[in-house]
Formats: C-alpha cells, structure tokens, sequence
C-alpha cells in the first residue's frame, strides 16, 4: 500500500475514484468532475493533506481534508473517505486514517475533526478504533410548505432588532461556537448570511449563520440554516434563537426549509423547529481527536 497526491490524477480519474469509494453510500454521492471540483474547492479541502490509496498500481481509496485556524486552533477536516467496494473490509481504511493523522500532525494541525452518518456504524466503530470521539449530534431537519407567520412568535421578549449581513459579522461575538462542525463556521461558508439579534442598548444577543437560494423568478427557494444559538448567559436565550428563526425562515408558501448538520448543541433552536413541524432527514456524528498537547489538556 502505498499514499499518491491527488496531482498525479486527472480530474476525470478523481471524480471516478470518488464514485466508486461511495458506491452503495447512504445517500446518492454521485459526481461529475466538475461537480468534484467545484466540491473540492467550496469546501477549501488541500492537495497536501488530500491522498489516495494505491494498491498494486490501483487507486483503491482516498481520504480529502482541509485544514485552517478555527478558534485559534489549526483545525483538519475530513471532508470525503472512501473506498471501492472491492477494496472493503481488509483494513485499508484504517491505514488510510493513519496516514490522514499524520500528514495532520506533520502540517501542525492541533484538532482533528469529522462528520459520519449516525447510522454507518462500521465507520464510526473505525474511527473510534483510531482515536476519534463523538462530542454532538448533528440535525438535519427539513420543512416545507406553508408556514405561519407567527410560527417563532415569543411574547414578552422585550425590544429587539434583528441586523442582517454576511457570514464574517459574527466572527467577533464572544459567543460564537467555534466547535461548530467545520461546514457550519462562518470561514467555510461561501455567500452564507448572517442575522444578529440586538437588544434596545445594541447589545449582542444572538445569531444564525444561514443561505437563501431563489428561482429563476427572484422569489426565496430554499433556506438553508447551519447555525443559531443564543449567548448562553441568557435566561431568554428560547425567546431570543425564536426571533432569529423567524428572520431566517419566511413564511412563503413554495420555500423549502432544512437544517444543515444543526449542532443538538443549538437546543434551543432544534427544539423551536422541531414544534414548527421540521422533520429529520438524516443526523451525524461530529467526532474529534486532539492531536496538539493544548488539545489534549
């Protein structure tokens, strides 16, 4: 076994090498090599962490990372593992997990960090086996349809004002998550909005991270949230995550309304749209390994 870069493929040849390591996958993870490409660069993964498996000439398996500070900690991601179904179950995976974590450490990353489906329990059993540890559960919940105005209505919840702008406004409030899965920090969203919520002295109260899509007629599509949480020191901290759904979730008519890998850690804002009817479509396991004596402290 041997672990080639990326370099020495086409891009034809990767986006085959990402099919077959996801043939039989929980969901249909098909792409074209531009849709790879496009997935490989929005999701900012690196050529120096990213690799194949090779066996006998063959690629056979691939591991995708990123890497970037997040909270003051060089944090890696995992943004793709697979390997093709003829490979399976002859321990390639763990070799390859093992090369992952030590490019991470020769790259100075102090935190290693993934996301796997809650029901794929062999891999997660993997990951555990490599030292990685489960530290949330990840919502994705989906609406569609009518939605009543007055849905995240919250009474007596005093003066607030909701400010709107982009994903790097929240990047001061000293009470951002940043143990946020990496999809959801605001660093690795690409056109991605923010809603802060002020009180009437335009003190911080509360955010949400989201992205509207529309139509080919300029009308809302789709919203899609990745984070809401209220400071945690409030005691109206329901009232406030109530008043920032209701700025990211407008009650149109034709929108459809989802989750995207939503901390359970967010509480507050899981339970709010859990009673606005969200469904769940699908939850994950966030998973971290320390890698940095800090980390490990």
């Amino acid at each position: 076994m041997e672990f080639k870069s990326l370099r020495d493929y086409t891009l034809d040849q990767l986006a085959v090498m990402w099919n077959e390591g996801f043939t039989g996958y929980f969901v249909d993870a098909t792409q074209s090599p531009e849709g790879f490409l496009r997935r490989f660069a929005a999701e900012h993964l690196s050529l120096d962490l990213s690799f194949a498996a090779v066996l006998e000439g063959k690629p056979v398996g691939f591991v995708l990372s990123g890497a970037r500070a997040i909270g003051g900690t060089k944090t890696a991601w995992n943004g793709g593992t697979g390997i093709a179904p003829a490979y399976r179950g002859q321990g390639i995976g763990k070799l390859m997990i093992a090369e992952a974590l030590r490019r991470y450490a020769a790259h100075g990353v102090g935190l290693a960090t993934l996301e796997a489906i809650a029901a794929n329990a062999p891999a997660i059993a993997l990951y555990e086996r490599m030292g990685y540890r489960t530290i949330n559960r990840l919502k994705i919940l989906q609406q569609t349809g009518e939605l009543p105005a007055v849905t995240f209505a919250a009474a007596g919840t005093g003066p607030f004002r909701v400010q709107l702008g982009t994903a790097p406004d929240v990047r001061g409030l000293s009470f951002y998550d940043h143990s946020a899965p990496w999809q959801t920090q605001w660093a690795n969203l690409t056109n991605a909005e923010s809603a802060i919520l002020y009180d009437d002295q335009d003190r911080p109260l509360g955010y949400a991270l989201f992205k509207l899509a529309y139509d080919e007629h300029g009308n809302p599509a789709s919203a899609s949230l990745f984070q809401c949480r209220a400071d945690e020191r409030r005691e109206d901290a329901g009232a406030i995550v109530r008043h920032l759904l209701a700025a990211v979730f407008p009650p149109h008519p034709s929108l459809t309304r989802r989750t995207m890998n939503l901390p359970a850690s967010h509480a507050e804002a899981v339970q709010a749209l859990e009673q606005a009817g969200f469904s769940l479509l699908m939850e994950q396991v966030q998973m971290t390994q320390p890698l940095s004596p800090e980390e490990q402290a």
